[in-house]
């Protein structure tokens, strides 16, 4: 390697995208570059840093946008109004942001794709940008697709100019859509995509066909989580678990191999007390020994084990992500499965929405 290179990374204020681009920059880190991670300091708490790799806050524009003090993440509203709130204020932060990068520019900077205005900065400073979003490949190719060749109508179709034959139950929603597109378009006038996933599950014949179909390139770097390579460097993976890693894994150590499900729900999907009861009720029912884990409920954070037995199901824990379970009941986001892959458990994915509906199993 010539001289390291001073990078900033801006990831978006989600765990889903906080977190794998926080790994991805250890990984750079770790190679001898420079790394900078600039987020708030809410964030910046679930953060680790090290000899090469510092994290930049800004203030998190809290009575602009509406939310109190230390809400600054999607993991820590329930709706979506406040879901846009937090969007909201990143685009608040725009002004700071560009005025520390202006005064420091990096070499080049690695920032989520919801933060479309990067792009004028980097053309204004004529450094290299590189996006990421936590889609596969796969993912990006099928959303090209669909912009390209607009599907109408609402039953069933195939994937049109695609290197296999995939066929889709519906459409795109519209004001999904609508937000993506343009978020894509801006995409892909950078330098390329940052992926986290390895290139044989996404199918080399996409990255082909990627490059073929938009002119643009990507890079596979994934499983970033294999970044932490010790059990306490995964447990330290995110926000702090009530369950220490230790009574979790003597836990998991008096149970039978192969025999525990591992069931998480994701970090923005909150169920009301009475979904949380059946849900509880058909664990507790199955006769599976389980950890299943569940973000802290908003405005009952202080709950008592009593309330708490309400809706508890019995013979299970309450935990951290584990690496010894037989299978995995996890939703649809992309980024459970590469990790999943690379400890070789059988998985079951669900479509789960911001309230708390899914409807896909």
């Amino acid at each position: 390697m010539e001289r390291p290179l001073k990078l900033y990374f801006l990831p978006y204020l989600a765990a889903g995208h906080i977190i794998p681009l926080c790994d991805i920059a250890t990984l750079f880190a770790s190679r001898g570059h420079h790394v900078t991670i600039i987020t708030t300091p809410s964030n910046a708490q679930i953060l680790h840093q090290s000899n090469n790799l510092r994290v930049h806050t800004f203030e998190f524009p809290s009575q602009e946008v509406g939310l109190p003090d230390g809400v600054e993440n999607l993991s820590a509203v329930t709706d979506l109004d406040k879901s846009y709130r937090i969007y909201m204020a990143t685009t608040l932060l725009r002004e700071p942001i560009e005025n520390f990068v202006e005064r420091d520019p990096p070499d080049c900077i690695v920032a989520d794709f919801l933060y479309p205005w990067i792009d004028d900065l980097a053309n204004k400073l004529r450094i290299p940008r590189l996006v990421f979003n936590g889609f596969s490949l796969f993912t990006i190719c099928a959303m090209e697709s669909f912009k390209t060749h607009r599907i109408d109508g609402s039953g069933p179709f195939v994937i049109p100019n695609f290197p296999h034959h995939i066929t889709m139950n519906s459409t795109q929603p519209e004001y999904s859509r609508g937000f993506l597109e343009p978020l894509l378009a801006v995409a892909l006038k950078s330098h390329g995509f940052i992926i986290n996933n390895f290139a044989e599950l996404d199918g080399e014949e996409y990255l082909r066909h990627y490059e073929k179909t938009t002119g643009h390139k990507a890079w596979h770097l994934g499983p970033a989580s294999l970044v932490r390579r010790t059990a306490l460097e995964k447990a330290e993976r995110g926000q702090k678990s009530v369950v220490s890693v230790h009574e979790c894994l003597s836990w998991l150590d008096s149970k039978r191999v192969n025999s525990v499900l591992y069931i998480c729900f994701g970090t923005i999907c909150y169920f009301p007390d009475k979904q949380l009861y059946e849900i509880a009720s058909a664990i507790e029912a199955s006769g599976h020994e389980f950890i299943w884990v569940v973000p802290e409920k908003k405005g009952k954070e202080h709950e008592s084990e009593e309330e708490r037995e309400k809706w508890l199901p019995k013979g299970g824990l309450l935990a951290a992500p584990c690496h010894r379970a037989c299978a995995v009941l996890a939703p649809c986001g992309f980024g459970v499965r590469p990790v999943m892959i690379c400890v070789s458990v059988r998985m079951s994915t669900l479509c789960c929405e911001r309230s708390g509906s899914y409807h896909v199993l």
